[in-house]
């Protein structure tokens, strides 16, 4: 990538203008015409100007704002943490924060809100992954957290951070259309926008990418002179360790947790570290993901170089900087993070449903394989043979071991069958970045992109004829269906649950799917129970199913042909 120089300085500049202008158009021309068409039609100049003085400050008001963890520390809840950012601000000659955020990231990033279109003040906020401060020791955490105000440092242009906004800005409306059971929810203006951002974002990122890797490097640069390279040196290295380590067993250790207790465990956060360690420290020599051309941070080997270190000592530290900034009796409960309600629901009722999937002795090798992988345990082999869902179990296993090599050709294999297990397949080959080189890497999006065109098709096809009453019993063991039912019987909200099947073939491939109806009570909210729901929905049934949540208040009906079907079925309403 040293070769790229990309577009001149002026010309990303007018382009992330236009983009930002045309973002505004997409959220304020609705607005505009809800107050302006009426003023215009009676014609009276003293409406017009009222629905102008109105559009005006609605528009400096309704401004779209970054979704913001919910923990925000103040400075008393961690005294020692904001003395050190405020000490790194002033020495890369940045301006200091006006609060520190921790979520659940193994990451950190500094935000700039009410930039651009805002009457608010400009405040600047520095995020912390709690699993930042929980696996690297506090010098290290201190290089990562001198990158990021280094973005914000008067010797850094600020060219790179409106590029990152202008592109966060058009990626939450692509994003929109990521989950395709969602499109029934979204209007015509907000699907023709993320249409529109689906083609703007790619060649964005091809304009823009050699800028944002210099925006990098002089972001280590700064954070080099201030921290030891040495520190920062060993940070980069572990976080890509890590990330190699969640990447591989994040789900699974977690999974494994949610199955032995009832109850999030406290100290949840140290045993997630201690399972990614391990999976890098047992992967020895194995095959290390390939740098990503498309991502604006540069290859680990290419930073390091820059930095001028040759060698890194990458211990993990015996202290780490979460003990240090908060003490070994504090720390612990900021590690817990906030918690709620509605996290110790979702807990229960994965426990709950894991449970009901351990006896997992009937159905083929496949399905005993599978239900042993959702478990959190590591399948073996030894039945599988080469099935589309075998090689995908088999795929999950070699990248559980960390043979990307072999991931790769079974996944690949895996496509070549064209059953509907090619698409999870292409979902693997792009979330774990499996390209051998760059062509096959630009082959894999274009697959991606071809799945998600076709799997839209389906769920639109399907809700279709789903309406119309074509309908079929759910393709799911009775155990599962069990399992399922007690999980959501969990939730204090959730009156009554359906399960139903469909089946339809789209461009060439036979898809299934397995609807999950859920009847709630008045008080409760629709979104908030659909996202308890799916990921419990996701761990039952074969890998290749498509899936949806479909909530309804207890008061609404399904549409006659639908309610008719059941009927028809005898799946009528069943108390979880």
């Amino acid at each position: 990538m040293a070769g790229r120089t990309g577009p001149s300085p002026a010309w990303l500049a007018a382009v992330a203008l236009g983009a930002a202008l045309l973002h505004q158009l997409y959220w304020l021309l609705p607005l505009a015409l809800m107050l302006g068409l009426p003023a215009l039609w009676f014609g009276q100049p003293v409406l017009v100007g009222l629905a102008l003085v109105a559009f005006l400050v609605l528009a400096w008001i309704f401004q779209p704002r970054a979704a913001l963890p919910p923990q925000r520390l103040a400075v008393q809840e961690a005294p020692r943490l904001y003395e050190r950012v405020h000490a790194l601000a002033d020495a890369l000659q940045a301006p200091r924060v006006h609060a520190i955020a921790l979520d659940d990231e193994l990451n950190a990033g500094a935000l700039e809100l009410n930039r651009g279109v805002s009457l608010r003040p400009v405040r600047r906020v520095l995020v912390i992954g709690r699993p930042l401060l929980a696996a690297l020791d506090a010098q290290a955490v201190e290089a990562v957290i001198a990158h990021e105000l280094g973005h914000f440092s008067r010797k850094h242009g600020r060219l790179g951070h409106w590029l990152y906004r202008t592109r966060q800005s058009w990626a939450a409306l692509r994003d929109l259309q990521d989950d395709p059971g969602a499109d029934q929810d979204s209007s015509a203006w907000d699907r023709a926008a993320s249409g529109f951002a689906q083609r703007f974002l790619p060649w964005f990122d091809r304009i823009s990418h050699a800028h944002l890797r210099r925006c990098e490097f002089e972001a280590d640069a700064l954070a080099a002179r201030v921290v030891q390279p040495q520190a920062l040196a060993r940070a980069l290295v572990q976080l890509h360790q890590l990330q190699e380590g969640m990447l591989r067993v994040g789900a699974l250790a977690v999974r494994q947790q949610m199955l032995r207790h009832a109850q999030r465990p406290a100290d949840l956060l140290d045993r997630e570290v201690a399972a990614w360690r391990e999976s890098v420290q047992a992967r020895g020599a194995a095959e290390t993901s390939p740098p990503d051309d498309d991502d604006t941070h540069p290859p680990l080997d290419e930073r390091l170089a820059a930095l001028g270190v040759a060698t890194v000592d990458a211990a993990w530290p015996s202290r780490s900087a979460g003990l240090n900034w908060w003490g070994d009796e504090t720390w612990p409960a900021v590690a817990a993070g906030p918690g709620d309600e509605a996290q110790r629901l979702r807990w229960r009722m994965a426990h709950r449903l894991l449970q009901g999937l351990v006896p997992a002795v009937a159905g083929t090798p496949e399905r005993r394989a599978q239900r042993a992988w959702i478990c959190g345990e590591l399948p073996s082999e030894g039945e599988l043979g080469d099935s589309p869902a075998a090689l995908l179990i088999r795929a999950r296993i070699a990248l559980h071991q960390g043979d990307r090599a072999a991931a790769r050709q079974l996944l690949l294999a895996c496509r070549a069958l064209k059953t509907a297990e090619r698409d999870d397949a292409t979902r693997l080959l792009m979330h774990h970045r499996l390209a051998a080189d760059a062509t096959q890497q630009r082959q894999h999006a274009a697959w991606w992109q071809a799945v998600q065109a076709r799997r839209a098709a389906a769920f639109e096809s399907m809700e279709t004829a789903r309406l119309r009453g074509r309908i079929e019993p759910p393709p799911l063991e009775a155990d599962e269906q069990a399992a399922l039912r007690a999980a959501l019987g969990e939730h204090p909200d959730i009156l009554e649950v359906d399960l139903l099947g469909q089946s339809m073939q789209v461009q060439g491939v036979n898809y299934r799917m397995v609807v999950l109806l859920l009847r709630i009570t008045p008080q409760a909210e629709e979104d908030a129970v659909a996202e308890a729901a799916q990921p419990l929905l996701a761990w039952v049934g074969d890998a290749a199913l498509l899936r949806i949540v479909q909530v309804r208040y207890a008061d609404e009906a399904l549409a006659p042909a639908l309610a008719e079907a059941l009927r028809a079925l005898q799946a009528g309403p069943v108390l979880p």
